[in-house]
């Protein structure tokens, strides 16, 4: 474990969820439990609905970190094996569960085929991206209620390849922070020109 995570997993309040530790350093005691308990359900639901895709999810991640400061909703992090959660994603009332579990699914996907030595190098981002965007899809179909995230699954389905390329992942980023601070969402989904 990385010096950075032990300080983190020191200024954190201890916390477990369906076996793996979730660090939430930053936020309010009233914030952190909302987050807890989204992250809960959205466990849950994946458990009740798509138990194969919990059991990759349990079995690929090493746990979850819920900070502020990255330009995403959710990513993988292979140097610790963590699903990294954004708090802004997590605290907002429009982000469901099923939102959440289709997310982590998504991430553990990356953890899964990262422990099968598949590298998310800019040659074959693409594919790995539509495996991971797949599985969620996957999941978000065995979900109750869930058309929405199964219509967002397959929105990003239609991303081009040369998005993915690392000059429009950077110029995504860049822009996402220095222009007007839109959505990453929006661009990670193809849905705002770069």
């Amino acid at each position: 474990m990385s010096a950075a995570i032990r300080l983190i997993a020191w200024m954190s309040s201890k916390h477990e969820s369906h076996g793996l530790p979730v660090w939430v350093p930053v936020v309010r005691s009233p914030q952190r439990s909302q987050i807890y308990k989204h992250l809960d359900d959205a466990l849950n639901l994946l458990k009740a609905n798509a138990p194969g895709r919990y059991e990759r999810v349990r079995h690929s991640l090493s746990g979850y970190l819920v900070l502020g400061i990255d330009a995403i909703d959710a990513s993988y992090d292979p140097g610790t094996g963590f699903c990294q959660l954004r708090e802004r994603f997590m605290l907002a009332p429009e982000t469901t569960i099923d939102a959440v579990a289709c997310c982590i699914v998504h991430e553990a996907t990356h953890g899964w085929l990262s422990k099968l030595g598949i590298p998310y190098d800019e040659p074959i981002r693409y594919r790995v991206e539509l495996v991971c965007i797949k599985a969620s899809l996957l999941t978000a179909q065995r979900l109750p209620g869930a058309e929405a995230e199964v219509e967002r699954c397959r929105r990003q389905l239609s991303v081009s390849p040369d998005w993915l390329s690392n000059d429009a992942f950077f110029e995504c980023v860049r822009s996402r922070y220095a222009e007007d601070r839109r959505p990453w969402a929006a661009c990670r989904a193809g849905l705002v020109e770069l």
